[in-house]
């Protein structure tokens, strides 16, 4: 039997503001728990939280590029970016892909930063927004891969889904190319779904998707592929990928 090429897509480093984990040690903990891809995907923040100013791109580009040839043949790195709003933030949106990065995500982490009026709602609201916002992102488009598609669900003990809603950012995403990602993450926090979930996936299958990515969304490596072979193993409808330079590469 073929083995199953175990692939991480969301990884932080310490190039990101909340992580302060080596890219080294990341690599020592795939060789450890059998990862063989890892693609790093540090926070690219350009709102109230602003972290694109500083980033340190050519620093990061040269330490993976030292790192691959120090671990060539026993983990595959690849370059990523997770972008928070990209559909806010277009010019910044396009000086990633400039870069030529082999997968950009985009995700919303904080949508509250776009409102009106900054101030507390309730968590019902919140859910709302960050729907919106989602869908809106979508909509515009320009990354590669959907993250946490309901993110509020890892936080929330009483989260509410919006299925409708859910339902039809999927939709988008499989009419426009986008891949949605299975994040394991919500499973660390005691969900018994990651984000997307079994459902999601099965109704983006039904709308004409096909791939995935699955990933810990780590930052650090102790969490290191925390349950990402397992769920690419229970994959049905849709297949796993990864990306290299842009262009998606099934795990058959």
């Amino acid at each position: 039997m073929k083995k199953l090429l175990v692939c991480d897509m969301h990884t932080h480093t310490h190039y990101s503001f909340d992580s302060h984990q080596s890219l080294q040690g990341y690599c020592e903990q795939a060789i450890k728990v059998g990862v063989d891809v890892i693609c790093f995907t540090d926070h690219i923040e350009c709102g109230q939280l602003n972290t694109f100013n500083e980033f340190l791109f050519e620093q990061r580009q040269r330490e993976i590029e030292q790192v691959r040839k120090l671990y060539q043949g026993r983990v595959t790195l690849l370059n990523g970016f997770e972008i928070s709003e990209p559909h806010m933030h277009q010019k910044e949106l396009a000086f990633l892909r400039s870069l030529q990065p082999d997968m950009i995500i985009g995700s919303v982490h904080y949508p509250m930063h776009y409102q009106p009026e900054n101030k507390w709602v309730d968590r019902r609201t919140y859910e709302t927004i960050y729907n919106q916002c989602v869908r809106d992102m979508v909509e515009c488009g320009g990354f590669d891969v959907l993250g946490h598609i309901d993110m509020p669900r890892r936080y929330h003990d009483d989260y509410v889904e919006d299925t409708a809603y859910i339902q039809k950012t999927l939709k988008l995403c499989a009419e426009k190319g986008i891949v949605p990602e299975m994040n394991t993450s919500s499973l660390r926090n005691g969900c018994a779904e990651p984000m997307a979930t079994s459902q999601h996936i099965a109704y983006y299958a039904s709308c004409g998707g096909k791939y995935v990515t699955v990933s810990s969304d780590s930052h650090n490596a102790d969490t290191l592929g925390y349950k990402v072979k397992e769920t690419m193993q229970c994959l049905t409808c849709v297949t796993p990928c990864y990306f290299v330079g842009g262009k998606l590469i099934p795990i058959e």
